[in-house]
């Protein structure tokens, strides 16, 4: 068969709908929009379109079919490397597999009616006297890597959202000057800040004492969601270190929600002894 530029375009545009469809929650359509794109794609692209089509399924909460894309998912990147060893797209898919693996082994180890996913991640504490939590946004005016004001706001709100569900936490907005002494810092990610597949990072430091002294946390802009991004990030630098296993929390891995979950909220109420 030959190669139909147009038509492989055609694919492309189905599958990134497919994907905007799975973020809004609207499972039965993503998956039309993703058996249809195979058609138009020419086993192109099979690896990342089974890798989205399993995270649609964990997300929608059907691990069985979950599991089914991720195996065909592996077929192919053995398919690929058996055939061309030396491709060079390997080294970047090979860990969206690997990722995918770890978490649908995670969520086969857990039970369906937890409430909270503790026990999965590391606990990071803010210690009390540190408090309130300055977080210093960059700003686009004076920084190369800030952002604009509707997203610096949002960004802010969206630690207020952690704040309103977790009451012991105190946060205030750091000034432009105050990079250097506020708590947690918040730009925009740069060229190779991120891990492949990844839409931002949230790094702890602690000082001598062992306690944790600052968090630093880079984001992708443009990212088209960028208010789950962030929300969760901020999940991140108040002390949740790690993601649930659970695909209706917003601090699941690939999470696309906008709201903190009941469980989400437990998780940090026992990390903090609340």
């Amino acid at each position: 068969m030959s190669f139909d530029h147009e038509k492989f375009m055609k694919g492309v545009g189905l599958y990134e709908e497919a994907n905007r469809r799975r973020d809004n929650l609207e499972f039965d359509f993503a998956f039309s929009l993703y058996e249809r794109a195979q058609e138009f794609l020419y086993k192109r692209i099979d690896i990342p379109l089974f890798y989205d089509m399993a995270l649609a399924a964990d997300l929608s909460g059907d691990l069985r079919k979950a599991s089914e894309y991720f195996n065909k998912a592996c077929l192919s990147l053995e398919q690929m490397k058996a055939e061309n060893p030396h491709d060079e797209r390997i080294k970047n898919l090979q860990p969206l597999v690997d990722s995918l693996a770890h978490q649908i082994s995670l969520r086969s180890l857990v039970e369906n009616d937890a409430t909270d996913y503790a026990n999965q991640v590391e606990h990071k504490v803010w210690p009390q006297h540190k408090f309130p939590l300055t977080i210093w946004i960059a700003d686009q005016a004076s920084h190369q890597n800030g952002f604009d004001k509707s997203d610096s706001d949002l960004i802010y709100a969206s630690f207020e959202k952690w704040v309103q569900r977790c009451q012991w936490f105190q946060i205030a907005r750091a000034n432009k000057a105050d990079q250097e002494i506020a708590k947690i810092n918040v730009k925009q990610a740069g060229p190779g800040d991120l891990q492949s597949g990844s839409g931002g990072q949230t790094n702890f430091l602690f000082n001598d004492l062992g306690e944790l002294d600052r968090v630093d946390i880079r984001v992708y802009i443009p990212s088209p969601n960028l208010q789950s991004l962030i929300l969760h990030e901020a999940g991140h630098a108040l002390g949740i270190d790690g993601h649930s296993p659970y695909s209706d929390d917003l601090m699941w891995w690939k999470s696309p929600l906008i709201n903190i979950s009941n469980r989400d909220v437990e998780t940090m109420k026992i990390i903090y002894g609340q």
